[in-house]
C-alpha cells in the first residue's frame, strides 16, 4: 500500500507510477484529499489537515493529475474534482481553465449522470467566467441567480440540467411598473382587447403603478385576474418577439403576493453547454448580446415611467452593454 502523503515530502507522481497503476494512484489521491479536507483533523506532523488541503502544493498536485491523467482517465479525474470544495476549486480555477477541460469531457459527464458532476460543471463555468467571456460579466448574486452587468433592467442566469445537458438559462426581467406597458403594447401592435383587459384589471390592483402611487390593496382574485391579463399580454408580445428572435420565450414573472406584489415581463433564452468550449463561449456571448438588443428595442426610455428616466439613464451611461451589438 502506498503512502500518497509522500507527495508533500517530494516523492513524484512518476515515482508512484512505478509502484501502482494510474487508476489506483488517482483513487488513493482522491481518498487522501477527502481525508485532509475535514475540519479539525490533524496530520502526524501535527499540522492541521485543512491547512494542507488549501496549501498551494495541493493545487499544484490536482492540476498535475488533470494534465497527466485527464484524457486517459477522464471519469476518474472528473469524480475526483467533483468531490472538492469551493475553496480548492477557486484556487485551481485561478490557474487552470476547469470549464474548458470539462466541456471537452462532456460525453463522459453525461455517462456519469452524477449530480455532483453537473454542480462541478456549473461551478467551473462561473469560476472561469473571465477566461470564458474575456471580462467580469457579473455584478453579483441574488435569489434570482447570477446578475449581469450591462443592462438597464435586471438580467439573471441560472444553470439548469435538462435531459442530462447543462444549460445556462438567461432571464431579462422587466418590472411592469417601470414602463407604460399599455402604451408600449399599443405601439408594438398588441391586440386592443388584450390592452383594454389589462387596463381594466390594473384599475382594481394598480400593479402597473409605481409603489409610491399605489392607493389600493387588491384582493386575491383581483390579483389573479391581473396576472391572467398580463399573461395574455406576454403571450402576444412573445409572438411579436419570436418573429425576430424565435428562441426567446416571454413569460410572466412574480415576486410576493398581496400588498407587496411585483410582476415582471421575463424574456428567457437557454444556451446548452456542449462538448465544444469555443461553441459554448460564442453562444453564451451571443445570448447576452441578443437580450441587450431586445431590451433596447422593445423597452426604450421613451416608454419608461418619467420618475425613473433620469436615474436609469445615468445608470445606463455607467453600465454599458458587455459586448458590442450591431
Amino acid at each position: 500500500m502506498i503512502k500518497i502523503e509522500m507527495l508533500y515530502d517530494g516523492k513524484t507522481i512518476q515515482q508512484f507510477l512505478k509502484e501502482v497503476s494510474a487508476k489506483q494512484l488517482i483513487s488513493e489521491f482522491r481518498d487522501y484529499l477527502w481525508k485532509i479536507a475535514q475540519f479539525g483533523v490533524k496530520l502526524d506532523c501535527k499540522m492541521l489537515a485543512r491547512a494542507r488541503y488549501l496549501d498551494e502544493r495541493t493545487t499544484d498536485f490536482v492540476i498535475n493529475f488533470i494534465e497527466l491523467f485527464g484524457d486517459d482517465y477522464p471519469k476518474e479525474i472528473i469524480l475526483l474534482l467533483a468531490e472538492q470544495d469551493y475553496n480548492l476549486l477557486d484556487n485551481i480555477s485561478e490557474r487552470y481553465n476547469l470549464f474548458k477541460y470539462l466541456t471537452q469531457q462532456m460525453n463522459h459527464i453525461q455517462e456519469l449522470k452524477n449530480e455532483s458532476v453537473y454542480n462541478l460543471l456549473s461551478s467551473a463555468l462561473h469560476k472561469n467566467s473571465k477566461q470564458l467571456y474575456g471580462k467580469n460579466v457579473y455584478c453579483g448574486d441574488s435569489s434570482n441567480g447570477k446578475e449581469y452587468k450591462g443592462f438597464v433592467n435586471n438580467m439573471y442566469s441560472n444553470d439548469i440540467v435538462q435531459n442530462e445537458v447543462l444549460g445556462v438559462n438567461f432571464q431579462l426581467s422587466i418590472n411592469v411598473f417601470t414602463y407604460n406597458v399599455i402604451e408600449l403594447g399599443r405601439n408594438l401592435g398588441i391586440n386592443t382587447k388584450t390592452l383594454l383587459q389589462l387596463e381594466k384589471e390594473n384599475k382594481h390592483t394598480q400593479l402597473l403603478e409605481l409603489p409610491k402611487y399605489k392607493k389600493l390593496s387588491s384582493s386575491y382574485w383581483d390579483e389573479q385576474n391581473f396576472k391572467q391579463a398580463l399573461s395574455k399580454y406576454c403571450e402576444e408580445l412573445g409572438n411579436i418577439v419570436s418573429k425576430e428572435y424565435p428562441d426567446i420565450l416571454v413569460k410572466v414573472g412574480q415576486m410576493y403576493e398581496g400588498q407587496g406584489a411585483e410582476y415582471y415581463i421575463n424574456f428567457e433564452k437557454r444556451v446548452e453547454v456542449t462538448n465544444s468550449y469555443e461553441d459554448a463561449r460564442l453562444e453564451l456571448i451571443e445570448a447576452i448580446k441578443t437580450l441587450n438588443k431586445v431590451e433596447s428595442y422593445y423597452f426604450s426610455f421613451d416608454y419608461m415611467h418619467k420618475d425613473l428616466v433620469e436615474s436609469r439613464k445615468e445608470h445606463s451611461r455607467k453600465n454599458k452593454p458587455l459586448f458590442k451589438t450591431q
